[in-house]
């Protein structure tokens, strides 16, 4: 309950209509859409109806898709986060939102409970949260469910912009260093861990183990790697 008071404080005036929701997220997330245009056309040419997607955040992106499918498409939207879940459901009612946390609950229970065949699953850039043997646990629950395909915006690729910047990163905090380059110390804190940076080899490996088979992989707006992947 303290977790979607603190929601509530921090964000709960962007949730007060379905209008507010979409001005605030689609104001602040513009890059987003390049991904969602991915889908639908993806969508389409394959003639999917049942959509999952995992880690949806705000769920403003799978409402957006909802209203871009046929009326007998069905998307569910899940994400760990009760305050966004609690919104989506009243404000976002053409989609079907729940509650799922990557590293508690079953997929294989959520699927049962639907009742629905899904064609594809999507991370829209939130799978890298989780480290390797939960990342290939979670792919190989989605291929047990069947469907077709499943397809990772995947947040945390590593360019070779990132990579040099990891390499750097321990210089950049060098007390003395930072005061020959005339810059501010850095604050006596720890930063909050995000997610996993990984590279396409990493990936590939990672869908492997996984059982799953590559059908393409690709750029798409700010995700500078997406796979395309089936179940073998």
């Amino acid at each position: 309950m303290g977790t979607i008071y603190a929601s509530e404080q921090r964000l709960g005036k962007y949730f007060q209509s379905k209008e507010s929701l979409l001005r605030w997220y689609l104001s602040n997330a513009p890059g987003k859409l390049a991904a969602l245009g991915y889908l639908i056309k993806h969508i389409y040419n394959n003639k999917f109806l049942n959509i999952i997607s995992l880690g949806a955040k705000t769920c403003v992106l799978e409402y957006l898709l909802k209203c871009s499918l046929p009326m007998d498409a069905h998307v569910v939207a899940m994400d760990y986060s009760p305050f966004f879940i609690q919104k989506a459901q009243k404000l976002l009612p053409n989609i079907i939102a729940m509650e799922f946390d990557f590293f508690k609950d079953d997929i294989l229970d959520v699927n049962d409970r639907l009742g629905i065949r899904f064609d594809i699953a999507v991370f829209l850039g939130s799978i890298y949260v989780m480290d390797d043997l939960q990342f290939i646990h979670l792919f190989k629950q989605l291929k047990e469910i069947g469907g077709k395909q499943i397809i990772d915006f995947y947040g945390g690729y590593l360019t070779w912009k990132t990579i040099m910047y990891n390499l750097l990163e321990p210089l950049r905090k060098i007390k003395v260093m930072r005061k020959i380059l005339r810059r501010p110390p850095l604050p006596d804190c720890v930063g909050k861990f995000h997610g996993y940076g990984r590279s396409r080899g990493e990936l590939r490996r990672l869908y492997t183990e996984a059982g799953l088979s590559l059908v393409k992989e690709t750029r798409v707006g700010d995700y500078h790697y997406v796979a395309v992947l089936s179940h073998g």
